[in-house]
């Protein structure tokens, strides 16, 4: 295999997209459906503490997401703001 056939995925048979773009869109559809972006487990069997206007979820595989009820959001907590 050639390197630009490694590190490209075609994708609708004419446009080709790095693969990296490719992952950023699939973990952003997961958020979007309320599930984890490394298991693919539904965050709302997380564990839920309240953490400024949200909730912190702690996912069975240990990621920590960040919920803001009010946009209905998930998102990815950096993980200096983990321990807080």
């Amino acid at each position: 295999m050639f390197d630009s056939e490694i590190r490209y995925i075609i994708s609708s048979g004419q446009r080709k997209k790095p693969i990296c773009q490719n992952i950023v869109l699939l973990q952003q559809w997961l958020l979007e459906q309320g599930r984890c972006v490394v298991c693919g487990s539904f965050l709302t069997k997380g564990e839920k503490k309240p953490f400024g206007t949200g909730l912190k979820i702690i996912c069975s595989c240990n990621q920590v997401y960040f919920y803001l009820p009010l946009a209905n959001l998930y998102k990815r907590l950096s993980q200096n703001l983990y321990k807080l």
